[in-house]
């Protein structure tokens, strides 16, 4: 498996994590703030997740 290829995975999930909490929210569902915290964590992770390392 190619080392970049389980943060591009992670981020996938996260950005449709993302999304679902914007539809969740727009729908008035407040469970939509979890999904929406969630999805940013993990976009974040994928993103500066290796600088956290050092």
């Amino acid at each position: 498996m190619p080392p970049g290829l389980l943060r591009l995975g992670i981020a996938a999930v996260g950005v449709l994590a993302l999304a679902v909490g914007v539809v969740a929210l727009l729908n008035g569902r407040s469970a939509g703030g979890v999904f929406l915290a969630g999805g940013a964590a993990l976009v974040l992770w994928s993103v500066y997740g290796h600088r956290l390392r050092r």
